[in-house]
This record gives C-alpha cells, sequence and structure tokens, in this order.
C-alpha cells in the first residue's frame, strides 16, 4: 500500500510516490497536536488564573488597571504566576507553529518550493526551540521573557540551544530516540548538505554568502532558477521530517500535559502511536522493538475472523492499526476492525520515560 490513509490520493498526485508515507506522516502528527490543542483551549486551563482574579475584582469593586501579573509577583503566587505565563505561552506558539506548518506542508504538495522551505523555518528553528526551552527549564524561560526578551530570547548559541533539545528529550516519554545533536544538525547547522538550514536560508534570501554552502553561484539567485520538476527538494525534505516531527509533537504533548495532566492512557496512546508508526515506516529494524512488544501483549487477540490464522503485526500491517485501528490478515488479506486503544489499555503497554537503553520503546506491563 502506497499511502497509510491520511490524505487523499489527489494531494499526493505531485509529489514522488516514495515520499507519500512520509508526508502523510507529517500530517498525522500535525492533526494529532492540532486535536491536542482545541481539548487544551476547549478545557479553559489557561484561563483559571485570570478568571479567579476576575471574580475577585467584582466581589471586591477592584478597578480595571489591576495588573495581575505584577500583584502575583509582588504576593509571591509563585505556582500561579508560571501557570498563567505557561499555559498562554504553550497554547500560543503550538497553535503559531501548526499555523505555518500546515502551509508550508500544502505549500510542498504543489511543488511551491520556496513558500514551502521558507514557512517551514520560523516553526521548526524558533517555535520548537521554545516549546522545548520551556519543558526543559520553565523558570528560566519566564525569566529571560520577562525583560528584555529581543535580547535574552534571541541569538541563541549552539552550546546553549543542544543543551536545551537535551534537557527537554529528558523529560518525554520516548526519550532514547533522539539525539540532541542530530536534531541540532538538522535543524541549524549551515555545514550540513542533507540538513535543513543551507536551504532555509536560500529559500528565505535571494542572495546568501556565509558557509560554503551558501554561496550564491554567479548568474543565479537562490532557488529561483531551480528546475519545479526536480524532485530533489522532496528527498532533501523527507529525509529529515519524519524525526523533527516526532520529537515535535512529543515536545508539544509533554508540554500540554504540564498545564493540566492528561489522561495517562490517552497519552500512552498517543505516545506509542505515533511512535510506533515512525518506527514501522521510516526504520530498518529487522525486529522493531515495540511491533515486538505489541505482539507478546495482544497475542491472544491477534487471530483472523475470516480464515482463523494467528495474525502478526508487522511493519507492512502497523500503520493501518495504529492510525484507522484496523489490521490486514498476512494469510488470506482481510482487514479487519481492531480496537487498538481499547487493548492498549487492557494489556496496559506503556512507553517508558526512563526505557533501557536496548533501543526498547516500551514495556510489557501485563
Amino acid at each position: 500500500m502506497d499511502t497509510i490513509g491520511v490524505l487523499d490520493h489527489i494531494r499526493l498526485a505531485l509529489i514522488p510516490q516514495r515520499h507519500w508515507k512520509a508526508h502523510e506522516f507529517a500530517f498525522f502528527l500535525h492533526d494529532s497536536v492540532l486535536h491536542a490543542l482545541v481539548e487544551y483551549e476547549q478545557s479553559g486551563a489557561h484561563n483559571w488564573v485570570t478568571d479567579a482574579f476576575e471574580q475577585i475584582s467584582k466581589d471586591h469593586q477592584i478597578g480595571d488597571d489591576f495588573d495581575i501579573l505584577k500583584f502575583m509577583k509582588e504576593q509571591d503566587l509563585i505556582e500561579p504566576y508560571k501557570h498563567h505565563l505557561i499555559s498562554h505561552l504553550v497554547l500560543r506558539l503550538v497553535g503559531d507553529m501548526l499555523n505555518f506548518l500546515y502551509e508550508s506542508f500544502s505549500a510542498f504538495e504543489k511543488r511551491k518550493f520556496t513558500v514551502g522551505w521558507s514557512l517551514l523555518r520560523k516553526p521548526i528553528k524558533e517555535n520548537l526551540l521554545f516549546l522545548s526551552w520551556i519543558l526543559a527549564n520553565e523558570v528560566e524561560f519566564i525569566e529571560k521573557f520577562e525583560s528584555d526578551n529581543y535580547k535574552t530570547l534571541n541569538n541563541i548559541k549552539k552550546d546553549k540551544q543542544i543543551e536545551i533539545f537535551d534537557t527537554a528529550i529528558k523529560k518525554i516519554p520516548n526519550s532514547n530516540a533522539f539525539s540532541p545533536e542530530l536534531l541540532w544538525d538538522h535543524i541549524y547547522s549551515k555545514n550540513h548538505s542533507s540538513g535543513f538550514e543551507p536551504t532555509w536560508q536560500r529559500a528565505t534570501h535571494l542572495i546568501t554568502s556565509h558557509g560554503d554552502l551558501l554561496k550564491t553561484g554567479d548568474y543565479t539567485i537562490n532557488l529561483i532558477f531551480d528546475n519545479p520538476y526536480s524532485n530533489h527538494h522532496y528527498d532533501l525534505l523527507y529525509g529529515k521530517l519524519p524525526y523533527v516531527m516526532i520529537y515535535l509533537s512529543s515536545i508539544a504533548f509533554e508540554c500540554f500535559n504540564r498545564i493540566l495532566k492528561m489522561n495517562e492512557q490517552t497519552y500512552n496512546h498517543m505516545a506509542i502511536i505515533s511512535m510506533g508508526c515512525y518506527e514501522a515506516l521510516f526504520m530498518n529494524n529487522r525486529r522493531p522493538p515495540l511491533i515486538s512488544s505489541l505482539n507478546k501483549s495482544f497475542k491472544p487477540f491477534l487471530k483472523c475472523i475470516h480464515c482463523g490464522k494467528e495474525i502478526r503485526i508487522n511493519k507492512k500491517n502497523a500503520p493501518a492499526m495504529y492510525i484507522r485501528d484496523q489490521l490486514a490478515c498476512d494469510k488470506c488479506g482481510l482487514q479487519s476492525a481492531f480496537p487498538f486503544y481499547w487493548l492498549m489499555g487492557r494489556s496496559k503497554v506503556t512507553v517508558s520515560a526512563d526505557i533501557e537503553k536496548n533501543g526498547r520503546f516500551a514495556k510489557n506491563e501485563v
């Protein structure tokens, strides 16, 4: 199957077929984060502090010029102060990030490469770094956000960026899947031909000069003379995008979880299906660790209702199981409904935040 069933074929028509699943996977993660964003906004958790002070203002006839943030700092109300700032920052940073990602991915569907790359730059280089920083050290981020942030949150150096990634990675469930140095190379390095930064610079600026990969050639202007029928932009994009997007979605979910604790089963479900899809689609493991764990956990339920043969979850049928709750039998080909979320809860499969160094993504807690 050439797709994973996330997008209509017509939207994939101009993208090389070898990259369809990667494009769909990126949109799947985008939509998963968007769904969580909508739920958190509807919960009103970011307005708890404001609502409480509005009620107090009415009860005590306090004027409209009352400064909530100043009052909380003066009264040493640290936790409400942090919650108010972090909840608003996370929701707005994630919302802005998703807007840019959606338009960027849509532009790549139309082969508008310069537009796609330009729109992809800010959410990954800036929004994602700030969200990672909030997760890594919210106290430090708030201190820099409070005053002169045009200086304190600008021109962040390489060592600090890697430190932020490293600390944030340790706070997400699938931490063993990521390397802070590798993320930095993918996103910021001007010296890696397969990284995003050289292309981002050329897409954003007509003429560039810093670094061997960024010198605009004679008789040309960056990207505007590129062959619109060449597929090299897709090869570069999808070689790194799934890895970056799985990190991005993990950071977003954990930031949401800090605002208002997510249902544990729902959180495990999102972590497992996102990493499970990545494992099945893009990793070269002969024995994928998460799939092996699920085969063991779900063994009593893995029997085809049509031919009666045992079903094995594998890299081919796993994406449909994760995304659409459908599982195909390798023997007769029947694709049946498979209640993955329900079975995951019954078997108590979780993503561990302190996974052993052998590369396993999950542990079976039956």
